[in-house]
C-alpha cells in the first residue's frame, strides 16, 4: 500500500472520483500510513501528494503542516520532487 500511495507525485488532469467528494477509505489508509515511523524520510514524503487533494474542507492549518513537513524533507534530501 505504501508503495502505492508514493508511487505517484505528480498532479493529474482527471480524478478517479466525483468532483469535490472525498475518498473517505483513500485518507483513512493514508493517515494510517503517514502514522507509521518506520519507513524512510522520501517514502513519507511522497505520501503527502495523495493525501492533500482528499481534502477539501480541511483546515489551512492541516495542509500548511503537510507541506511544511513535506518540504523540510524534500530539503533534508536534497530532492525537489520530493
Amino acid at each position: 500500500m505504501t508503495a502505492a500511495f508514493a508511487a505517484w507525485t505528480e498532479p493529474t488532469p482527471w480524478q478517479t472520483r466525483p468532483y469535490g467528494v472525498v475518498d473517505e477509505q483513500a485518507v483513512t489508509a493514508l493517515e494510517r500510513q503517514l502514522e507509521r515511523s518506520d519507513q524512510d524520510q522520501a517514502t513519507r514524503c511522497h505520501r503527502w501528494a495523495p493525501w492533500s487533494p482528499n481534502w477539501p474542507g480541511r483546515t489551512t492549518r492541516d495542509l500548511a503542516r503537510a507541506a511544511a513537513e513535506a518540504e523540510a524533507i524534500a530539503r533534508l534530501l536534497g530532492d525537489p520532487t520530493c
